[in-house]
């Protein structure tokens, strides 16, 4: 593997030379999110989708959450031909895999914590409890719902919190237990703590704060085994959201990790 490392800031991702990298990190994030399982040799694999829409619903999404201040780091095996198969297969003379999405096997972000979605949850299970039905659930405003509990725990912060998010890799034998989101994340946190030291240089007040990393994760998945791995802790129990929310086909629960930079 001739694998690449780029770390990107939003407006980047905007560049009209990169629309076409963009659209393949998105296919990644989309069907890491919805399949569940490991396809098998012969390129089938069972799945049982979880959400009734894509992670991802338009091209610039991505660009949003991460706002202004967050990156996102993007790791391509240049080994790979850009062939946008639908059908995943081995080229057998070669012995690699071609790729739907060019060349881009792993991606992980950083963007500022936006908070345990506490109150979201707790107003999501209350509409379920009225019987307002599915739809009333998936129509709740996370922005308004999420700010009056995100300002509250901004207040107690004594930490320069970041969100590890949207991270996905290219789920077949060749790339697993190489850790490319490690290597993604490491990436990305060998930026941040530049920046770090920058505004601790400049007397910034945020420059005095431990950087604190959070992850929000799917309890019925690998992902809050694979953070706690990697040193992250359980920040008290899982969140119960009912189905409806975000489009899920069923009730979830999502755990909230975080991890202290020392």
């Amino acid at each position: 593997m001739k694998l690449n490392i780029q770390v990107l800031q939003p407006h980047q991702l905007l560049d009209p030379a990169n629309k076409t990298l963009l659209h393949n990190i998105n296919d990644l994030i989309n069907d890491a999110y919805s399949i569940h399982g490991h396809p098998e040799l012969d390129g089938s694999y069972h799945y049982q989708a979880l959400y009734k829409e894509r992670r991802i619903t338009c091209e610039d999404q991505l660009v949003h959450e991460l706002g202004e201040s967050g990156s996102i780091a993007v790791c391509t095996d240049n080994d790979l031909n850009e062939v946008p198969e639908l059908v995943h297969r081995i080229e057998k003379a070669n012995v690699y895999y071609t790729s739907k999405y060019g060349q881009v096997v792993a991606v992980a972000s950083l963007k500022p914590w936006g908070g345990k979605k506490t109150v979201l949850f707790a107003k999501a299970r209350q509409l379920a409890r009225e019987g307002n039905g599915a739809s009333s659930v998936n129509d709740i405003d996370l922005a308004r719902l999420s700010q009056q509990e995100l300002a509250q725990q901004k207040r107690k912060s004594e930490t320069w919190d970041w969100e590890v998010s949207a991270c996905a890799c290219v789920n077949y034998p060749r790339y697993r237990g190489q850790g490319l989101m490690v290597q993604s994340l490491d990436a990305l946190l060998n930026k941040l703590t530049r920046r770090h030291n920058e505004l601790k240089a400049a007397g910034d007040p945020r420059g005095s704060l431990k950087i604190k990393l959070w992850s929000s994760a799917l309890v019925d998945s690998d992902n809050p085994q694979y953070w706690l791995r990697r040193g992250f802790v359980n920040e008290g129990e899982p969140d119960l959201a009912p189905a409806g929310l975000w489009s899920s086909v069923r009730d979830f629960e999502i755990q909230t990790l975080s991890k202290v930079l020392e």
